[in-house]
């Protein structure tokens, strides 16, 4: 793997963003920081339109593959669908937890429906976690720059889902209760880096498609089927 000046450029920014969303909350008034970092809030939105614009980028970029840039532009519409909260807008509860199918006083027709829309969504999952973990594994992508950029989006994805549940899991189940400051400063990093998954993943799929490694170790049986430099 051999970083670009341009990667190096962008992890350095990012670093620097990442470090000023955990010092706002120090500089503003803590509703002011609520605002910001809420549900409702501007980080919330952007990362909504971040999701969506990579959707259009990659479905565009790795077109000539078909249904496997298909798959991933659909993946990453769902995520913008997720966090415009779409998932509850029209059911009791969230068509993705058990409890709506259990508890919810819903009609059958209604969760029978919302339980097909679920199966495609986790199917969608599935098959695209086959295609990631084939391609950084199998294929060594973890290797080249595609892999280290789609790693780096699994980490922060995977660090926002940690800093959401941290704080609860630490009150309920230890009975740890931390500052609200600790809260604020959690609240603006793991909103600010939401906003930036999107950009992130779509620069792995950029580059992926540029080096023509990412998804075409069984997409590959023509020359047709692989991106022009």
């Amino acid at each position: 793997m051999n970083a670009s000046s341009n990667d190096r450029s962008l992890v350095v920014a990012m670093a620097a963003y990442v470090a000023m969303l955990a010092v706002l909350p120090l500089l503003l008034e803590a509703p002011t920081v609520e605002r910001l970092f809420s549900e409702e809030g501007p980080f919330e939105r952007l990362a909504i339109v971040g999701w969506i614009f990579a959707a259009g980028i990659v479905g565009w970029r790795t077109r000539h593959l078909g249904y496997p840039a298909a798959s991933f532009a659909a993946l990453f519409l769902f995520f913008a669908a997720r966090e415009a909260e779409w998932h509850r807008a029209v059911t009791a509860d969230s068509i993705l937890k058990t409890n709506y199918y259990r508890h919810a006083a819903a009609p059958i027709a209604e969760k029978l429906v919302a339980g097909l829309v679920t199966l495609v969504i986790f199917g969608l999952l599935i098959h695209v976690a086959w295609r990631i973990v084939r391609f950084l594994l199998l294929d060594s992508g973890w290797r080249s720059r595609a892999g280290a950029w789609l790693l780096g989006s699994g980490l922060l994805m995977v660090a926002t889902k940690v800093l959401d549940r941290l704080f609860n899991i630490l009150a309920n189940d230890f009975g740890i209760v931390v500052s609200p400051n600790a809260r604020l400063i959690s609240s603006a990093v793991e909103e600010g880096v939401e906003m930036l998954l999107p950009l992130v993943t779509t620069r792995a799929f950029w580059i992926a498609a540029s080096e023509r490694t990412f998804l075409t170790r069984s997409d590959a049986g023509t020359d047709t089927d692989r991106p022009a430099r």
